[in-house]
């Protein structure tokens, strides 16, 4: 009884290190300078930006994006922090509240963002996934609130 309790309990170990090391080898380093490439993403509904640039800073889990931005209303900047341990972060951006939940599905980051936008209910829904050359991330997003959706492909890359 005793051998079979222990080798039971070596091959949950045994799984569970093989589980561990599986998940942390899907996790992806995100960080780096990463430009916009305005030409080869789709902005769906919403304006594209006329230049956007990320300075993203990864420790997992911890995640900072550090965006600057020119419109044709004029530059905009704003820092971003996060965790990927599926714990609730709240940022502010331009004086408005949103919080996003992050989690790691395989390699690819998911950020699910809910706020108010003009008083309205905000919901926008990211799939981040890096090139296996570490050269490109492509953000898929799904964005809505109470009047529309709208769907984005934004390919990042490295200057």
């Amino acid at each position: 009884m005793y051998s079979r309790l222990f080798r039971l309990s070596c091959v949950a170990l045994g799984l569970t290190c093989f589980w561990t090391a599986a998940v942390a080898a899907t996790t992806t380093d995100l960080s780096g300078k990463w430009k916009l490439n305005v030409e080869k993403s789709t902005f769906g509904l919403l304006p594209a930006p006329l230049n956007w640039t990320a300075n993203i800073t990864h420790r997992d889990p911890a995640l900072k994006v550090e965006t600057t931005e020119e419109t044709p209303d004029g530059p905009r900047s704003q820092v971003l922090e996060y965790t990927t341990d599926s714990k609730k972060c709240t940022n502010k951006v331009r004086d408005r509240e949103f919080r996003s939940v992050l989690h790691w599905d395989g390699p690819v980051l998911v950020i699910e963002t809910e706020g108010l936008y003009e008083g309205d209910p905000f919901r926008a829904v990211d799939h981040w996934t890096m090139s296996l050359d570490g050269k490109t991330i492509t953000i898929e997003r799904h964005a809505s609130n109470a009047y529309s959706e709208t769907n984005q492909s934004l390919i990042l890359e490295k200057p």
